[in-house]
């Protein structure tokens, strides 16, 4: 009798573009961090392995400070750097050996202005 009617649904919807594991918005970096770890390689007589971690990390810093969605990445070392306050009793120490708690410096006074 009556079948269901189902509208098609484009799956890449939502979708970012993308050239294998490389985002389409990283084609660009990509080429030019290999060529210049490329260039590292054959001018600067860079090994290979030191020409590969060259160009990975040219590509990582772009990516770090250029991308989209980059803190998803980021924020899961974020709980290592956060600061550890504690509560302590222990009143503050100078550095300086002769500054006095229990005076207090007298102000100095301001010459007279004329107008």
């Amino acid at each position: 009798m009556d079948t269901p009617q189902y509208r098609p649904v484009n799956p890449t919807i939502g979708q970012y573009p993308r050239i294998g594991p490389i985002p389409a918005e990283l084609l660009v970096p990509t080429l030019i961090s290999a060529g210049i770890s490329y260039l590292g390689y054959a001018v600067l007589s860079l090994r290979f392995i030191q020409a590969f971690f060259l160009g990975g990390f040219l590509l990582a810093t772009w990516w770090l400070t250029t991308g989209g969605n980059s803190f998803r990445f980021i924020s899961r070392f974020s709980r290592w750097f956060k600061p550890r306050w504690l509560r302590s009793a222990k009143p503050y120490t100078y550095w300086t050996s002769n500054h006095d708690h229990t005076q207090q410096a007298p102000r100095k006074q301001r010459p007279p202005r004329f107008y």
